[in-house]
């Protein structure tokens, strides 16, 4: 079974719901960011897990972003997200959900699968802050 990480974006673009056929989890400061009523209903439909990732996976999340580049475009709940998806990784199949090309590039140089709330699978690292 595969387990989702959503950030802000899965929830203000929307997820298919038939994407979301496991559990889904998200860091506490994404659920802080949702602002307007149709992204607050999206996170309240979709049963997701709150969880505060560890400090191991945050600094290791950190690492790869200094090293890809992408560190100076990431907010401390991107990192979070980031580090959520790496300490889930070690025990489960893991698909992080978001639309931030940082985001993608860094979990896509760690291993872990992405999915792109508007685009699909997300399978190319591309250059810091670049476009696809």
């Amino acid at each position: 079974m595969i387990t989702y990480v959503l950030d802000t974006s899965a929830f203000i673009k929307g997820v298919p719901p038939e994407l979301l056929d496991g559990p889904a989890y998200t860091v506490p400061e994404v659920i802080e960011e949702l602002k307007d009523d149709l992204s607050r209903m999206r996170y309240e439909v979709a049963s997701v897990r709150v969880k505060e990732p560890e400090d191991w996976a945050i600094r290791r999340a950190r690492r790869r972003a200094k090293l890809t580049g992408d560190l100076p475009r990431l907010s401390k709940t991107d990192l979070k997200v980031l580090a959520l998806a790496i300490e889930l990784m070690e025990e489960q199949d893991v698909v992080l959900v978001s639309s931030d090309y940082s985001v993608q590039n860094v979990a896509l140089t760690l291993g872990i699968r992405v999915y792109g709330p508007v685009h699909g699978e997300v399978d190319e690292v591309i250059g810091p802050g670049g476009r696809r």
